[in-house]
């Protein structure tokens, strides 16, 4: 094996460590945020997320939802701006962090998406450049 593959193999271990150290960070606080909503889903893979403490649940109320295709559209801005104040604490980009919630969400809710797994997350109803 010579030089430039150690250090190929070397970076992607880093990577690999990095990236569950970051996991076993976020998932915690993702858990305080995404415990607080119930979750349905109807015959067409349309999943939304209600808070928990709502008894009015209708299209006006959706928290975030996915679309069958793997779209995730969250549309409750203090999510959005909890999420935001992990990643700019953590000083994560916003490619890494999506992909980290993508991957959080994917495990957390993997008995309700079964094999429809989140593809891309959108906060375009809260969005600002941050995000963009």
């Amino acid at each position: 094996m010579n030089l430039q593959e150690n250090i190929q193999r070397i970076k992607t271990i880093m990577e690999v460590d990095n990236t569950s150290k970051m996991n076993s960070i976020l998932f915690p606080f993702f858990d305080k945020v995404f415990d607080r909503y119930d979750t349905t889903k109807d015959k067409d893979e349309y999943v939304r997320w209600y808070d928990e403490n709502l008894t009015d649940r209708n299209d006006d109320n959706i928290s975030l939802h996915k679309t069958r295709w793997g779209g995730l559209y969250v549309g409750d801005c203090d999510v959005v701006n909890e999420l935001k104040s992990y990643q700019t604490y953590l000083s994560i980009n916003d490619e890494e962090f999506k992909n980290i919630l993508k991957d959080y969400m994917n495990n957390k809710f993997q008995s309700i998406f079964i094999d429809r797994p989140i593809e891309v997350i959108h906060f375009d109803y809260c969005s600002d450049d941050y995000f963009n």
